[in-house]
């Protein structure tokens, strides 16, 4: 599968350029507000990919030079600048294309761990209730990860996992902000971070002798190992 299920996806800063490495040949253009999905920055530079609408009739595995791109719904959303590799089919008329973009083509206000940043460095003490609108927009899955308290969950890209676990999962106990899991870079001031397996760590805000905090991470251990 390889349309975009589990994520709210990144949004273009456009039009922008996608290339095929840093710096790289040109690949095709995006419109300003396409949406795409995105790997974490590095050297300040973002993998994306997305998925475009192809024609049945369509042979071999790459798009031509100066073809209108579209979503599957029909909206256009950018132009190829040169032959563009296809990277996998689905139902004859769906393609996924990647390439390079720089971090400033990618909106902050897509960015899911620029949102939280901004959220918990102007307000250290938050509950449920403040979160509505962001757990609306990101499209956060209610997962009851613990049995004590109410978890969120904001998965992580296909683009890296094709069955994505979290990237982001907020803990709440009695309605009230106590932490967050995460996997990207995330800033927050007055959060202690710990670590908790592979790339998932834990961001809270709960003092250092809290027993809770052992017992998220324990408890994050043993369900990662079970689903590994």
């Amino acid at each position: 599968m390889i349309t975009s299920l589990f994520s709210f996806g990144e949004v273009i800063d456009g039009p922008a350029n996608i290339r095929d490495t840093i710096n790289g040949e040109l690949l095709f253009s995006l419109n300003d507000g396409a949406e795409v999905e995105c790997t974490e920055v590095k050297n300040n530079w973002h993998v994306i990919g997305l998925i475009v609408r192809i024609p049945k009739t369509l042979e071999g595995w790459t798009i031509p030079k100066d073809y209108d791109l579209f979503t599957l719904d029909g909206t256009h959303i950018g132009k190829t600048l040169t032959e563009v590799d296809i990277g996998m089919k689905q139902d004859d008329n769906a393609a996924l294309i990647m390439g390079y973009t720089f971090k400033g083509n990618i909106k902050d206000s897509s960015k899911i761990e620029v949102v939280i940043e901004n959220m918990l460095n102007s307000e250290n003490t938050l509950y449920l209730a403040d979160f509505k609108d962001h757990l609306s927009q990101f499209d956060y899955q209610d997962d009851g990860q613990f049995n004590w308290g109410d978890t969120y969950i904001y998965y992580e890209s296909w683009l890296i996992d094709p069955s994505p676990g979290a990237r982001v999962r907020l803990i709440f106990d009695n309605k009230k902000l106590i932490g967050l899991i995460h996997t990207r870079e995330i800033k927050l001031d007055n959060y202690d971070s710990y670590k908790i397996l592979w790339d998932y760590k834990l961001l809270t805000n709960l003092s250092q002798d809290d027993k809770r905090i052992d017992k998220i991470i324990n408890g994050y251990i043993d369900f990662l190992y079970s689903v590994d």
